[in-house]
């Protein structure tokens, strides 16, 4: 009888044990996606008061201008630091990668996205563009993505557009090139293309 008992006892305790059991293990999980998200947004927020002296870039052109490209859609990167395609800028919505259309104008470079965000970047503060696989970690096909290297205040940038179709990424490649031929060094051929160089070293993803 001790043993029925005993053994009717264990049966009855072990459901609790593996509810206990089971408790525990979401409990660290949920611990852990917690510190990773707590890790990420300090990261952020660090890197943030980094970026903290860059101003506001402007948002739409101050004038109308024509326009040689007109608004075709594309994908938003991000920005990085000049040369540093991993350094993301995470102030005013740089760094936010989103769906976009870009127009091109005789005096600048437009990008329209999700959630508000407008981006203008004069044609004078441009002075480089190029063709990468990637940029801010975010990687496509050789020279599939449009890297954009222009002036916010003090700080150098990089700036990857994605356009959704082939014959517009070469419009829009043409365009630039053009807008920015006053502004960098003469362009040489690079892979069956042309790139505009600029006056800094850059880095590229690797394959």
């Amino acid at each position: 009888m001790r043993i029925a008992a005993l053994t009717i006892q264990a049966a009855q305790s072990a459901p609790v044990t593996h509810i206990a059991q089971r408790s525990i293990l979401v409990a660290v999980v949920f611990f852990a996606i917690g510190m990773a998200f707590f890790g990420m947004r300090s990261a952020w927020q660090k890197k943030s008061r980094r970026f903290a002296d860059i101003p506001e870039p402007s948002r739409f052109a101050p004038v109308e201008a024509t326009t040689i490209v007109a608004p075709v859609e594309g994908r938003f990167a991000g920005t990085t630091t000049a040369g540093n395609w991993l350094d993301r800028v995470t102030v005013h919505d740089l760094g936010l990668p989103q769906s976009i259309s870009v127009t091109v104008t005789e005096t600048g470079l437009q990008l329209l996205g999700v959630n508000n965000f407008a981006l203008w970047i004069p044609g004078e503060l441009i002075h480089g563009v190029r063709t990468a696989r990637g940029l801010a970690g975010d990687v496509v096909e050789p020279d599939g993505m449009i890297i954009v290297t222009w002036r916010l205040g003090y700080q150098d940038l990089d700036s990857g557009i994605r356009v959704s179709r082939h014959a517009d990424h070469e419009r829009v490649l043409d365009a630039l090139n053009a807008l920015t031929s006053l502004n960098a060094l003469p362009s040489q051929a690079h892979n069956g293309k042309t790139h505009t160089l600029t006056t800094h070293s850059t880095e590229r993803p690797q394959a």
